[in-house]
């Protein structure tokens, strides 16, 4: 008896904390939502994948497992099995992802800045931007790229349709230089890939 009542007593006290830190996180979520500037005024909105996934011919995963394949002979070999290990997670990597498709964001650029669904980005966050096409026949949306003020990672590249691009450079160009920009090599890597 004495066991069960003190079951509940810990019970309640359990439901009673969790609450309890529920309200509190609540109750910050409001105040962040307060400090953040209100983008409910005018702006350009759409919405767009993360990445634009192009289609991968049946060659492309025969030279894929041919490499892998190739690969994995020299590493075993070799006798060196971590690195056979390596190799067959990257290529599970690869499949994974090759299949998965890309997920789709909502966003916003106004006066204030850009919100990429509930995220919020001031202009005082970049350093300039980019507008620039993709390829014709290839690509079915032009792209954003935004230089970021940090070091890591510094650009944000955001995919648009092809016809708000006077609407975005008449608001961008306002509040931010336009940028040069090369691809990386990991940019022209993916690209071969077709990621």
């Amino acid at each position: 008896m004495a066991k069960k009542i003190l079951k509940d007593i810990s019970l309640k006290k359990e439901k009673n904390h969790r609450l309890k830190k529920e309200k509190e996180t609540d109750e910050r979520a409001i105040k962040i939502n307060q400090e953040k500037p209100s983008l409910e005024e005018e702006g350009i909105s759409w919405s767009a994948p993360e990445y634009e996934k192009l289609p991968k011919p049946r060659y492309w995963y025969a030279i894929n497992v041919f490499i892998v394949l190739i690969l994995l002979i020299f590493a075993l070999w070799s006798k060196n099995f971590f690195f056979a290990l390596f190799i067959v997670l990257v290529e599970m990597v690869l499949i994974i992802s090759g299949r998965r498709g890309p997920q789709n964001f909502h966003f916003l650029l106004n006066e204030k800045g850009l919100k990429i669904d509930n995220q919020f980005f001031g202009y005082e966050k970049f350093e300039g931007y980019l507008l620039r096409e993709g390829l014709g026949g290839v690509r079915k949306y032009d792209e954003l790229i935004l230089k970021k003020k940090n070091v890591i990672n510094p650009y944000l590249k955001i995919l648009f349709d092809r016809n708000l691009k006077e609407e975005l450079k008449s608001i961008l160009a306002v509040k931010l230089p336009e940028i040069q920009y090369e691809d990386s090599l990991i940019d022209i890597f993916f690209e071969w890939l077709r990621f």
